[in-house]
């Protein structure tokens, strides 16, 4: 059989059995392991959504497609002991694997839970004498995996910003620039919205809120948004102007990537949501509302009354995950502007999207 055509067949197997094709011959083992074939084999890869839910423990994730029942998950347990009050919050996920990090001893995770694969980071030392707030971020970028971790609960000029990368499995710490993210005006101060990030066009994204402070007779403060960007080619960051300077910090429920592109989810009361969709990367004048929907007028699934949808995030397929008082979860689709069910009784404390792969084998 034709080298090419082996080479087809093998990209398009699950992620476990490609796994048991690396032992057949020497060539297979050298193709498969190649980096460029393991780009190819995730792309023909079907994307899933990964949760976190609350009464699953601590230690599971569910891992299902969107456009299925969250009844036919997949479990993914996690493969280290954890402490039942260390929170462990999503990092990220590319291209199959997933970051988490641990509040308690500040440790951070690569796993790829579809071959089993777990790879604890080495410790960054940092310049504090007392236990900061981390900033993290998680991309794939020229063959590597990078994590980003910001020092500091605030965005400053002094940040101590480390950056770790995979090929060499060290970390190397790097300036927090440019100027131009802070604001002149000593009134001001910087805080990250929500430690959710995203990775757009070779970009690790953050919320930020600009807030300012005001007389002490006049309430409340004045909030702006911005959004941060990393180029983990050029290890260095950029602002990026928000799609309407009326949006407020609070607006924002969720920033995705979705087909490519850099979007955002935002909410106002009573239950008006707004997808915005930055359509080139980097350019103010691209930003879209893709989607503006008034959920007092649209149907209720059968199994709730009165209840308020809050958004979690987008799938890959477009689809809007949703959470409601009852503690259900649900999906939105813009196409036929109707809500499904996906499963009546959890609470969502942490999602991704995700693709299965063999990376970190």
């Amino acid at each position: 059989m034709e080298s090419d055509i082996i080479e087809e067949i093998l990209s398009r197997l699950d992620a476990k059995s490609l796994m048991r094709c690396k032992c057949v011959c020497k060539s297979w083992l050298s193709l498969i392991t190649h980096p460029s074939f393991r780009i190819r084999h995730v792309k023909h890869q079907v994307p899933c959504v990964v949760l976190r839910l609350n009464n699953s423990g601590h230690g599971r994730l569910f891992s299902f497609r969107s456009s299925e029942n969250l009844f036919d998950h997949i479990t993914h347990r996690f493969p280290i002991k954890i402490s039942s009050s260390a929170l462990w919050p999503l990092v990220g996920s590319q291209n199959g694997v997933i970051c988490l990090s641990c509040s308690s001893d500040r440790s951070v995770y690569l796993w790829n839970p579809t071959i089993k694969k777990l790879k604890k980071l080495p410790p960054y030392h940092y310049q504090s004498n007392i236990l900061p707030t981390f900033i993290h971020g998680f991309g794939y970028v020229n063959n590597d995996f990078k994590v980003v971790k910001v020092v500091g609960g605030r965005l400053e000029s002094c940040n101590q910003v480390g950056v770790y990368s995979l090929g060499t499995n060290s970390w190397k710490t790097i300036k927090m620039r440019p100027d131009h993210i802070f604001s002149d005006d000593p009134d001001v101060t910087i805080f990250p919205h929500h430690m959710h990030s995203v990775v757009v066009n070779g970009c690790i994204h953050w919320i930020l809120n600009y807030r300012r402070k005001t007389p002490e007779e006049v309430l409340p403060l004045e909030h702006s948004l911005g959004i941060l960007a990393f180029d983990l080619r050029t290890e260095v960051f950029k602002l990026i102007d928000s799609p309407a300077p009326s949006i407020k910090p609070f607006d924002v429920e969720s920033m995705c990537n979705w087909s490519g592109c850099l979007s955002l989810v935002t909410i106002y009361r009573p239950r008006l949501v707004e997808i915005w969709v930055m359509k080139e990367h980097g350019v103010s004048d691209s930003w879209t509302k893709h989607v503006s929907v008034d959920f007092l007028k649209l149907p209720a699934p059968s199994c709730e009354g009165n209840y308020f949808r809050l958004p979690i995030g987008l799938s890959d397929n477009g689809n809007l995950l949703l959470s409601s008082d009852s503690q259900a979860l649900h999906f939105y689709n813009p196409k036929s502007n109707r809500v499904e069910l996906l499963c009546p009784k959890t609470r969502v404390i942490g999602f991704t999207t995700y693709v299965e792969s063999i990376f970190l084998s």
